[in-house]
């Protein structure tokens, strides 16, 4: 016999993230994600090619999906200015490399952003040498390509300290 899960149960289940790819993605980002469980859709698919950033962005908000991009122009950080989305991941570089961006995906999956709403309005850089989280309030996290963690507070103020910038993040959930 099989039991069913409650209503209510299932509502408070967290949704895991689903990605939007700008069409400027490499394939093998969609891959490494669909390869480790989550759902991701390019974006002309639906839209078609050579789609603006700002546009792009506002059907992975109606979508609800996490958008992808390379934002060489720094169209996407205008359009969330005063905000609220679904999350942006920005990967930089002409040419990105897919060891160094799939270990940097990984290294967010395994840091806790698995779920929808564990990207909720963050900006989040990829780049060689680390992952960059600006969070709404105004603080970043800096996650170095050797594992150290760096928050700098909105007055300039940083803190390396793994054990405080826990307890803050954990805070801010």
């Amino acid at each position: 016999m099989l039991l069913s899960t409650p209503k209510a149960m299932r509502r408070k289940r967290a949704r895991r993230a689903k990605f939007y790819i700008d069409e400027c993605i490499p394939d093998w980002v969609m891959v490494h994600l669909w390869a480790r469980g989550y759902n991701a859709h390019l974006s002309k698919d639906d839209i078609g090619p050579s789609t603006d950033d700002p546009l792009l962005l506002r059907q992975a908000k109606r979508q609800g999906r996490v958008f992808v991009t390379i934002d060489k122009g720094k169209n996407i950080r205008r359009a969330i200015q005063g905000q609220r989305h679904p999350g942006v991941v920005v990967i930089s570089g002409d040419s990105p490399n897919e060891t160094l961006v799939c270990s940097a995906l990984d290294t967010l999956l395994q840091w806790g952003a698995r779920r929808q709403e564990d990207y909720e309005n963050l900006y989040i850089v990829i780049s060689e040498r680390h992952i960059s989280i600006e969070m709404e309030d105004g603080e970043t996290l800096t996650i170095g390509s050797n594992g150290s963690l760096t928050l700098r507070q909105v007055n300039g103020t940083e803190c390396n300290d793994p054990k405080t910038i826990n307890r803050r993040l954990k805070a801010l959930d």
